[in-house]
């Protein structure tokens, strides 16, 4: 388990991948770092806030759809995602 605490985030990562069939190859990957105020300037000069340019840069890394989720349960699970990524922001 990797954690990672400083006086304003707190980031706990404990990789974990599972399968029941022995012929699969699996893999986990993992990156932490700042967002380059260079990019956040190059959108906010495009008229984007600080905030919406960082939550774009973000949201660039991420991606919340899940293949096969039931629509009910995707949009929950976008919404909470929303609901997160505002308090970090």
């Amino acid at each position: 388990m990797l954690k990672i605490k400083d006086l304003t985030a707190e980031l706990d990562l404990i990789p974990e991948l599972k399968a029941e069939r022995k012929d699969l190859d699996l893999s986990y990957e993992a990156a932490i770092g700042k967002v380059a105020e260079e990019e956040i300037q190059y959108l906010m000069a495009r008229g984007l806030s600080e905030g919406v340019a960082t939550s774009v840069i973000i949201r660039g890394f991420l991606n919340v759809d899940i293949t096969g989720l039931p629509d009910a349960l995707a949009r929950e699970t976008k919404k909470m995602f929303d609901m997160n990524l505002e308090k970090v922001m």
